[in-house]
């Protein structure tokens, strides 16, 4: 009989299940599939403990810690916490400011130890020129007495009263240029002392801006920071969540494969009783290639 348009009939009085892979020894379907559902019954309690490794890795990842911290640290952003100067920006200004006025200190104090140098010095050189006008002026006096000793005249009081008027003229001299010298040293320590003060009113300025700056800078972050705390509120939130919804289905979708491979693999029906069956060439051509796929699945489980 040929394989395409002959067909069969037969009439039974019990139904009989049709097999969708064929007949035993004649399509192979039913034998590679025995041969696939032991190898995948093998196989189910490694897809279970795989699918409840998964489970308790979603749960851990679901009761981390970080999320209730991340939570606490943005509710604290959202309430407005962190907008005031930390005690750290606070210390880290207030170093800042020390540092800067421990400097202007330090060169004021260098400025008035030269300046008190100079002066001392100023002063040794004035004293000195003083005693050299005093020693030249009581040379010449000493001179002009040899000279009239020599010649055999008489130093008389009006010589006398002359060179004490030169000594007197001297010595006057050099107290008006110690007095103006000391004036002008007063003058100088003074003028200093007014430069160093006007620097310190600039420099406590300048780090009064500076501290205003640094404190407006860190509101503004601190503000926008604000403004995403919460939609960032709401990932530790929804993340959370997320892992948990996929516990109930991770512990399900790998028995369902294999539920829904196993139904395929027997979805046959019941034929035969009161009525009549025919079944083609064809079909048992369909069925045959059914039971290859079979096998074909069978191999590359068992590889």
């Amino acid at each position: 009989m040929g394989m395409e348009g002959s067909e069969s009939s037969t009439k039974t009085s019990d139904p009989k299940y049709a097999d969708p892979l064929g007949n035993r020894g004649n399509t192979g379907g039913p034998e590679a599939r025995d041969k696939m559902f032991k190898e995948l019954w093998e196989r189910v309690p490694g897809i279970t403990a795989a699918s409840e490794q998964y489970t308790r890795a979603l749960q851990k990842a679901a009761d981390d810690k970080g999320f209730k911290q991340g939570q606490d640290l943005l509710q604290g952003t959202m309430d407005g916490r962190y907008l005031k100067p930390s005690s750290y920006l606070r210390d880290a200004v207030g170093a800042q400011a020390q540092s800067a006025r421990t400097g202007l200190a330090t060169s004021g104090a260098q400025a008035r130890a030269r300046a008190g140098v100079a002066g001392n010095m100023a002063q040794t050189r004035a004293r000195l020129a003083g005693e050299g006008a005093a020693a030249n002026v009581a040379a010449q006096n000493q001179a002009i007495q040899n000279q009239y000793a020599k010649a055999g005249m008489r130093f008389g009081t009006g010589n006398q009263q002359a060179q004490q008027g030169a000594q007197a003229s001297v010595a006057a001299q050099v107290a008006r240029d110690k007095a103006a010298l000391n004036a002008q040293l007063v003058g100088q320590q003074h003028e200093l002392g007014v430069q160093q003060q006007g620097a310190r009113k600039s420099l406590e300025k300048d780090l009064a801006a500076m501290s205003t700056d640094a404190y407006l800078k860190n509101y503004q972050a601190e503000r926008q920071i604000q403004n995403m705390a919460p939609s960032q509120y709401a990932q530790t939130v929804s993340q959370p969540l997320d892992y948990l919804s996929r516990i109930a289905p991770s512990r399900q979708q790998d028995l369902d494969q294999v539920g829904n491979f196993i139904k395929k693999m027997t979805s046959g029906s019941y034929v035969g009783g009161d009525s009549t069956t025919t079944q083609t060439d064809s079909g048992m051509s369909t069925a045959m290639g059914v039971g290859s796929m079979a096998i074909m699945g069978a191999a590359a489980m068992g590889g």
